[in-house]
């Protein structure tokens, strides 16, 4: 299974965007992103951040789907262990060992913040969130033959 870990906030949102999305939907440029992502790769969703764990994984769901992404491709959420990002993703790995080979990791954080999993790393930007030059990049990695 190919897997999406995926932060909102200057991914889904941007700075200028955030404070009136987070409680009516996404972007829509990031909307539109993600789902050519998801429709290109069939990936599924693993929330990572703070909406994920505010939220009941079912709200979740509705959230996404109200906001025009497909509910069921939210498959879970990574539970904050304390650490980085990357320690955070990690623990779900270990706790679902079949979803290793195809994952990305899309964040605005630091590459400091997502290691060890910098190889599957698409860089955002908070002031611009997701956009479609992330496209090719997050395709590639998730439709490879052998990953990296």
């Amino acid at each position: 299974m190919k897997v999406i870990f995926l932060d909102i906030d200057g991914v889904m949102n941007r700075r200028d965007t955030a404070p009136r999305t987070r409680s009516a939907g996404f972007d829509p440029v990031p909307i539109s992103c993600l789902n050519e992502i998801l429709a290109a790769t069939g990936a599924s969703i693993v929330v990572t951040g703070a909406l994920g764990r505010a939220m009941y994984l079912d709200d979740l769901k509705l959230f996404f789907q109200h906001s025009g992404i497909s509910g069921d491709a939210i498959i879970g959420v990574t539970e904050f262990g304390g650490g980085t990002r990357g320690e955070d993703i990690t623990a779900w790995l270990d706790e679902h060992p079949d979803h290793r080979e195809y994952y990305i990791v899309i964040d605005d954080a630091g590459i400091e913040d997502i290691r060890p999993h910098g190889s599957r790393f698409i860089k955002t930007d908070w002031n611009t969130g997701l956009t479609p030059a992330c496209i090719p990049h997050a395709v590639r990695l998730l439709n490879r033959k052998r990953h990296l």
